[in-house]
């Protein structure tokens, strides 16, 4: 395939819950195929800023799937660290456009 028809770099997750504390998030990258799960939301963070930033698409998105494996407490902690994190995203992204 080559690089052009890729146009939008699509990045899904998915939380899942550990039996103990805590959780995985597995991450997808459609232009790479590359799957992977990270522990925490700066590692969710991070793979998304480098992927965006070697990407050869023209444009994102972030994409959460259904999560029916994942506890209502590690949502919610999640949402909140993403809304934290967005200054960080716009930050990153304008660096990497200029």
């Amino acid at each position: 395939m080559s690089d052009r028809e890729y146009t939008l770099l699509t990045i899904t997750a998915e939380i899942v819950s550990n039996e103990g504390d805590g959780f995985i998030i597995k991450l997808h990258n459609d232009e790479t195929d590359e799957t992977l799960s990270v522990n925490s939301v700066d590692e969710y963070a991070d793979y998304i800023i480098s992927s965006v930033n070697s990407s050869k698409c023209d444009d994102f998105k972030a994409v959460w799937l259904p999560s029916p494996n994942a506890r209502r407490v590690d949502i919610d902690f999640i949402g909140m660290r993403l809304g934290q994190l967005e200054k960080r995203f716009e930050d990153e992204m304008n660096i990497a456009r200029i």
